[in-house]
């Protein structure tokens, strides 16, 4: 949570001064594997990054071919499998023992979704939803990955998918992690690959569940507070200290 508040934060300044930029995220792992699906890592055009995807094993790799998709726009998958004992490049002890699959995309993008406005809205709005991204597709039809499908707390979506059936399918897996998201009492929810077959061929698609950050209020603003205060904001946690002393807190 913390490492995507920090790239909403550098998102937000980098669109206000009208520059580019490219987001990783990890879209499917098998085996073992630091980061989750849905781990992101942004990568600007002087070469900064916010935000990591591994234990420090992929970012290097990740950041030259970001280079490539400054380039030419197009989106990007890299895999990445260091379960073979001959491998050298990856397993080098790291505790990279998986495959790993990632998902590089140049934004802002002038036609799609504006799904990072999304993700803010999710995180600083307050509300539940749910990304899906479709990152590979086979078939007749092959399409170009990251089209998207966004689930608001309402219910109400917007996507750019141009295979309905797929859509249809996405759309009612989406609401179902969202009805389990407002069921549920739950801080963590993590991203899940599925599959899906229509006429138009096979798709692999990210969906992830979007939870706000945990809510802490704490009473009283004295100074063991402080570190408490402190340690939540680590987390990533949507802090409030109440006290009648304006001082204090």
């Amino acid at each position: 949570m913390k490492d995507l508040q920090h790239i909403l934060d550098e998102i937000q300044q980098l669109e206000a001064a009208g520059d580019s930029y490219v987001l990783a995220t990890i879209v499917q792992i098998s085996g073992s594997a630091y980061r989750g699906p849905g781990t992101r890592m942004l990568i600007t055009r002087d070469r900064r990054t916010v935000g990591t995807i591994s234990g420090g094993c992929l970012e290097r790799d990740v950041l030259e071919n970001a280079i490539q998709v400054f380039e030419n726009g197009a989106p990007l998958i890299l895999t990445y499998d260091s379960t073979s004992e001959d491998d050298i490049l990856w397993g080098t002890g790291l505790g990279c023992s998986g495959i790993v699959q990632v998902l590089l995309e140049k934004l802002p993008r002038s036609e799609g979704l504006d799904y990072p406005r999304f993700l803010g809205a999710c995180t600083r709005g307050q509300q539940p939803g749910v990304l899906a991204t479709v990152f590979e597709r086979a078939g007749a039809k092959p399409a170009e990955p990251a089209q998207r499908l966004l689930l608001h707390q309402d219910l109400c979506a917007e996507d750019d998918i141009v295979d309905k059936d797929l859509r249809r399918q996405i759309l009612q897996d989406a609401r179902r992690e969202l009805e389990k998201l407002k069921e549920v009492n739950t801080t963590l929810a993590r991203g899940k690959t599925r599959h899906y077959e229509t006429d138009q061929g096979h798709s692999t698609v990210l969906l992830e569940p979007l939870l706000p950050p945990v809510p802490l209020v704490i009473f009283g603003a004295g100074h063991d507070a402080v570190p408490v205060v402190r340690l939540a904001s680590e987390l990533g946690w949507r802090t409030t200290v109440v006290d009648h002393r304006p001082a204090f807190a």
